[in-house]
């Protein structure tokens, strides 16, 4: 479990560098203010707050790999539950009318989070390598 975490941390780090760089590009996308993108962010979310509570014992910190799966769970419930109209605003504000700020969250939130997440993701004791014996 601890690769797909590592893979989800890389994740992070490129949407987040994506989304500073070509955040037109992203954004146009997908159709992400349509009820159909709600729900496909609530499914990411969830999906991501599923792989952090059941890949956390494999973790560094188990116990914040257990609350960040939980947030990110509350997260794409409030998601998948919010009204369309609010999702569709929130989105507006997202994406134009505060652009510079979401290109510079994204730009310093992306990579530090998949970083640590991928740092975070390596098992505390490496990995025994095979035995070889000194006569062979």
């Amino acid at each position: 479990m601890s690769k797909v975490l590592t893979a989800l941390g890389f994740a992070m780090i490129l949407a987040g560098i994506f989304i500073a760089f070509l955040p037109d590009l992203f954004f146009s996308a997908f159709d992400w203010d349509s009820r159909s993108g709600q729900l496909s962010a609530a499914g990411i979310r969830v999906v991501a707050g599923l792989v952090f509570l059941f890949g956390a014992s494999a973790t560094r910190y188990p116990a914040g790999f257990r609350i960040l799966g939980v947030v990110v769970l509350a997260a794409g419930a409030a998601i998948a539950l919010a009204p369309a109209e609010l999702w569709a605003a929130l989105l507006q504000l997202v994406t134009s009318d505060y652009l510079s700020l979401t290109r510079f969250g994204a730009a310093i939130g992306g990579p530090l989070l998949g970083g640590f997440i991928v740092h975070a993701a390596r098992p505390t004791q490496p990995e025994p390598l095979a035995a070889t014996s000194p006569d062979a």
